[in-house]
């Protein structure tokens, strides 16, 4: 049988498909997007802080988002204000 296994090259248990540093065993992740991973100790600098910026990708700070979420709370008040006007008829 010929089963296709997923590469780690670096051996962290992270597939590297899925892994933002394949060849680095002790980074895996980048979640504030600064392309420093998010265990890199004293390798280099990794400000976690959330900022906001149009670069930042994380839910909190990126404008889209809130600008998204926003159309989203108007589209679904505009749309239950027409049904209760559609039942009061």
């Amino acid at each position: 049988s010929n089963k296709s296994v997923p590469t780690d090259r670096d051996g962290d248990q992270i597939c590297d498909g899925i892994d933002l540093f394949p060849d680095d065993s002790t980074e895996w992740e980048d979640l504030d997007g600064d392309g420093f991973g998010d265990n890199n100790g004293s390798k280099s600098s990794d400000d976690t802080t959330i900022q906001l910026s149009s670069k930042d990708d994380s839910i909190t700070g990126n404008p889209l988002f809130w600008v998204a979420g926003i159309i989203m709370l108007v589209s679904t008040i505009m749309l239950t204000m027409l049904i209760l006007s559609y039942r009061e008829k």
